[in-house]
């Protein structure tokens, strides 16, 4: 069967709800913001929009073979998309997109100014340009931050926490993990650099990176002894804030400041 997908904005009423001028497309459109602009990817062509059906316009650029199931990111200077069958290219917009890594693997957050993704190099980052597409020199990445926001972004490896500013010389090692800790996820926060890790003492509990002992510290054991805590965690509002769900009927939910 034939699916549709057409593009509508809306202000939350079915009155200030309309099409924009795209499509339909065989394909749900891949999408990033740029500020106050929208951007949208059908697999070949690549729209910008303000959101007013007279705003919305095709860019010069185009896809040089159809990208299904299509990533699309909208850095400072340059919008980048792909897909790991097809590889990873960045354009200006105008001109024709360059091929910025063949062997791509789904992009893994943003650092600073740059797009981070993993390919046979290890851990890349990007800023949109051949030029710009840098091997940070990490190549046993395991994992790397949910949520990433400001000017750094944090990833395991070896046994270590990394940040990484998207250069190369911005790329350091913060701290090594307890020994016998196992990290499941990891969330920034204006606060700070929070883990969900599993321990034999702990369970699955609350750590964080602590900058002024340089050490990676329990939180807090919110179900005490070996029992597990949180399973989930996600950032809440601007950063400030974490959202815990916990493995616990008493505790349920917690939010922590900070």
């Amino acid at each position: 069967s034939f699916s549709s997908f057409t593009l509508y904005v809306g202000d939350g009423t079915a009155a200030g709800t309309r099409r924009l001028p795209v499509g339909p497309n065989s394909q749900p459109y891949a999408l990033a913001v740029r500020g106050d602009v929208l951007f949208a990817f059908d697999g070949v062509r690549i729209f910008r929009s303000d959101g007013s059906p007279a705003g919305t316009l095709q860019l010069p650029a185009m896809a040089p073979t159809t990208v299904y199931g299509a990533s699309l990111d909208a850095l400072p200077g340059a919008l980048v998309f792909g897909d790991v069958g097809t590889g990873l290219f960045g354009t200006d917009g105008v001109s024709s997109p360059v091929l910025l890594s063949q062997s791509y693997a789904i992009p893994l957050g943003r650092a600073g100014d740059h797009l981070l993704f993993r390919d046979a190099r290890g851990l890349v980052a990007t800023d949109g340009t051949l030029q710009g597409t840098v091997a940070l020199g990490h190549v046993s990445v395991e994992r790397v931050a949910d949520d990433i926001i400001g000017p750094f972004a944090h990833f395991l490896e070896n046994g270590g926490l990394y940040r990484t500013d998207g250069t190369v010389t911005g790329t350091v090692m913060l701290a090594p993990l307890p020994s016998g800790v196992s990290v499941s996820s990891i969330v920034s926060t204006d606060g700070g650099v929070y883990l969900v890790a599993d321990s034999a003492n702990f369970g699955s509990e609350l750590w964080r990176y602590d900058a002024t002992s340089g050490q990676i510290v329990l939180v807090v054991d919110l179900v005490p002894g070996p029992a597990s805590g949180p399973l989930v965690m996600r950032r809440l509002g601007d950063g400030d804030s974490l959202l815990l769900l916990v493995n616990a009927p008493a505790l349920g939910l917690e939010a922590l400041e900070g």
